[in-house]
């Protein structure tokens, strides 16, 4: 009885530490339209929950195959804890767990799919019946031009203030804070959301269309109210220090390396309403060097939605 007891608070203390697979808020809002869309949902790596579930029998495969195939770290302190509960304890909490999570891996990986890979999204895309993305028309040069005329960038390119672009006066600007963007990078967790907020507070505030909050008054607000840096991924968290900071505006988004490009989103929404009030396009950089030049081009088009 003894050695079951010593072998309960490891395993409570394991199970603190290691956490389980959850989706996070978002994801399972898109997940849900995907259902409802009727799309394949097996796009995306896919893990088989009956085999995880099936394997716990043995306590710990189940959570080593989930470990083994995903980059989910988690699973082997499950295992272990199969391991120390032995028999009877593992399989009552051990097989459903390791299925539940293999089918939650299994929606973020679908949910990925259908955000990132180009045909996923053609078949979101198709799904919800938006026009697909074309290539732009080849342009057509005049048979003796003497310039060539250059298209005007869209977004607007705020650094070269053109007369329909002129700054918004100070007091007339609405006041932002812009938060940490949440990293869905799959295979392994980086800073690069937070590298990606500092290029956003920098872009707005070239674009002169905002006042911006410092990032240093956000972490100050986040210590004093006990909020965790994790909170600005939630949207109505998030809105709570919004109302916080006194701002208009709060901008949220995420990035996520896929192969060697960096997808990037923003949005801006309202504090007082919850409602998105502007989104740019998905931001793609192919190479790290370029992701300040690509929030740069998102924070612009942002700009332009304010003026």
């Amino acid at each position: 009885m003894k050695v079951y007891l010593l072998f309960g608070l490891c395993a409570l203390v394991l199970l603190i530490s290691t956490g389980c697979v959850t989706i996070s808020h978002m994801d399972a809002e898109l997940y849900k339209e995907i259902v409802s869309l009727r799309l394949p949902l097996d796009q995306g790596e896919q893990l088989s929950p009956g085999l995880a579930g099936c394997l716990n029998i043995l306590p710990g495969f189940g959570n080593f195959y989930l470990a083994i195939n995903t980059d989910y770290s988690s699973q082997w302190g499950y295992g272990i804890i199969n391991l120390l509960l032995w028999w009877v304890p593992s399989m009552a909490w051990g097989i459903p767990q390791a299925a539940i999570d293999a089918d939650t891996i299994n929606k973020i990986n679908t949910v990925a799919y259908y955000r990132y890979d180009p045909e996923g999204q053609a078949m979101l895309r198709e799904a919800r019946g938006e026009a697909a993305e074309t290539e732009p028309p080849e342009e057509i040069t005049p048979e003796k031009p003497e310039k060539p005329e250059e298209a005007e960038p869209y977004p607007p390119d705020l650094t070269k203030k053109p007369k329909d672009f002129e700054p918004i006066p100070k007091e007339k600007r609405p006041k932002v804070a812009v938060f940490n963007f949440e990293d869905k990078t799959p295979v392994a967790k980086t800073n690069y959301g937070d590298i990606v907020a500092e290029f956003f507070h920098t872009a707005l505030f070239h674009t002169e269309c905002f006042r911006l909050i410092e990032r240093e008054q956000i972490s100050k607000i986040l210590q004093e109210q006990n909020f965790a840096a994790s909170d600005m991924v939630d949207q109505t968290k998030a809105i709570e220090i919004g109302k916080l900071l006194k701002v208009e505006y709060i901008l949220v988004g995420s990035v996520a390396k896929m192969g060697t490009v960096y997808n990037i989103s923003a949005r801006m929404i309202s504090v007082k309403t919850g409602e998105t009030d502007a989104a740019a396009p998905t931001g793609k950089a192919q190479r790290e060097e370029d992701i300040d030049k690509t929030v740069t081009s998102m924070a612009n088009y942002l700009g332009s939605q304010f003026r």
